[in-house]
């Protein structure tokens, strides 16, 4: 008896031993990769449908997220990442995605709950730090309980008595179950008050569009997810003097009636007179194969073109393609004067109800001469489940449900020398906005690196490498000549030590610190 016993234990004691060892398991392979790819919708007062915060409940959608990470339906990013990289990307590597179809088909294992990552904790309120600025919604806007999306407009008065340079620009969500979506734009004409004042309920309706063309159709958006931009020290955006924002929301339908009041965040310019982000818009007027009209039951095809003029190079900040339910991919590209290509961007499966600005890890720089191409295409059959007209119907350019849209909104400033070596994430920017004066990447580094310098003034800049404790490591006999504003220097590290160490700059007698990690 007491054989059977002991052997019954080591037999139990091996098999909890293998399903421990089993992978890929929750604990060790699949927590990490939805907790940060999925958990900053799926948890508790977010727009998604279910949390994913535990074993537990992604057990129970195990399937359903097996599926929606197979069709590219999850995580919503729709940019073809093998095309071109974007700041804030959220994609799901090959591997990852085999990783999750080997657990849910082995049974979705658990493993050893001690090795799982702590559900991640994320910040509340401004991501940016205290805004200068803040407006909100004068009122509460009702969203119905009717299952329907809503889309609504509302003007919201800067009350700015001077134009001002901001640094960024933040929407800041109240109902974070309904809010889907938000375009901000700029109208200094004062017809969007007139629009606001037509319709009896606060804000006015707007679908694809502000009903209208205002100053600027894009100073900012935001997707959940998503961390407002703060663009590089030396850059900003302008709003003007009596000026209103406008806000266009997307809410989710539901069954429930809620309410919003949503906040955005600004935050300005520390030193005025920066260089000025323009975004510009992109019409159907461009086509080579206009006028863009879609007959029904058809799949068309789009191509518009627009020239950069021989003396006028400039840095790309981002690109913003807009279509509304006809639409089924976006294929967007720069052709040199020599023939080579230069990638924007391409959206292979385009989705409404996911649309973003995408912002390039660093300026893009179009040289002069350059012609930027424009590929879209849209499905005006009974086939694409999106198209709002039933049966199909011819369809034109407008606002409307039932209108479409080809329209690209590129923010772009004049390239100056070095741009393309400026990093444009909003943690590395923050760094900078926050007066550190300079940044270094890559970083952990093994021994080549760029250093980002803000100068003051012009003058020489002379660099020393110092050890943690204060000890000096390296120094730069030879002296670099910068001229005021953002440069970009190349410097090789000695071979020494791995550990951590400060890269120290000195301009004229002011010293800028940086800490560099030697791998």
């Amino acid at each position: 008896m007491k054989l059977k016993s002991t052997t019954f234990l080591f037999f139990l004691n091996l098999f909890t031993l293998i399903a421990f060892a089993q992978r890929p398991n929750f604990s060790e392979d699949i927590a990490s990769v939805i907790y940060t790819k999925c958990g900053t919708c799926h948890r508790s007062g977010e727009i998604a449908p279910m949390p994913l915060t535990n074993f537990n409940e992604v057990k129970l959608y195990g399937q359903s997220i097996k599926h929606a990470v197979n069709e590219n339906e999850m995580p919503p990013w729709k940019a073809d990442p093998k095309y071109r990289h974007f700041i804030n990307e959220n994609v799901l590597t090959d591997w990852e995605i085999e990783q999750i179809n080997q657990w849910v088909d082995n049974g979705m294992p658990q493993g050893d709950p001690n090795k799982a990552p702590a559900f991640p904790s994320f910040p509340e309120g401004s991501q940016l730090g205290t805004p200068d600025l803040v407006l909100s919604m004068s009122q509460a806007h009702i969203r119905l309980g009717n299952n329907q999306d809503d889309y609504r407009i509302f003007v919201i008065p800067t009350n700015l008595l001077e134009d001002k340079e901001i640094a960024a620009i933040e929407f800041r969500p109240n109902n974070k179950s309904i809010c889907h979506h938000a375009i901000i734009g700029l109208d200094t004409s004062g017809y969007a008050r007139t629009l606001d004042a037509k319709d009896q309920k606060y804000g006015y309706s707007g679908f694809g569009g502000f009903g209208f063309n205002p100053a600027n159709s894009f100073v900012g958006g935001w997707v959940p997810g998503f961390t407002a931009p703060l663009y590089p020290n030396g850059f900003g955006k302008r709003l003007y003097k009596g000026s209103d924002l406008l806000l266009q929301m997307h809410y989710a339908g539901s069954s429930v009636v809620e309410k919003d009041s949503s906040t955005i965040n600004i935050f300005f310019a520390k030193n005025p007179k920066n260089r000025i982000i323009e975004t510009t818009m992109v019409t159907p007027e461009v086509l080579t194969n206009g006028p863009f009209i879609i007959p029904a039951d058809s799949i068309k095809k789009f191509h518009g073109k627009i020239t950069i003029p021989p003396s006028y190079s400039m840095s790309m900040y981002s690109v913003l393609p807009h279509a509304h339910l006809l639409g089924k991919d976006w294929w967007i590209y720069a052709v040199q004067t020599n023939g080579d290509t230069i990638p924007i961007i391409r959206i292979p499966e385009w989705d409404f109800h996911w649309q973003s600005e995408y912002i390039f890890p660093t300026f893009v720089k179009i040289p002069g001469g350059s012609t930027i191409h424009m590929h879209a295409t849209y499905d005006n059959t009974a086939n694409n489940h999106e198209n709002p007209n039933s049966p199909p119907k011819t369809v034109t350019f407008g606002e409307n449900t039932t209108d479409e849209m080809f329209i690209i909104f590129f923010s772009i400033t004049l390239y100056l020398n070095g741009d393309e070596n400026i990093p444009l994430s909003t943690e590395e920017a923050l760094q900078v906005f926050k007066n550190t004066g300079m940044y270094v990447y890559p970083n952990p580094t093994k021994g080549q690196v760029q250093v980002v310098y803000n100068a003051n003034k012009s003058g020489t800049v002379s660099f020393k490498l110092n050890t943690i404790d204060g000890k000096n490591a390296a120094n730069w006999s030879k002296n670099v000549q910068v001229q005021q504003g953002f440069q970009t220097i190349p410097l090789s590290l000695p071979t020494i030590s791995a550990g951590i160490y400060f890269l120290e700059a000195e301009l004229n007698g002011v010293r800028q610190t940086h800490k560099i990690v030697i791998e």
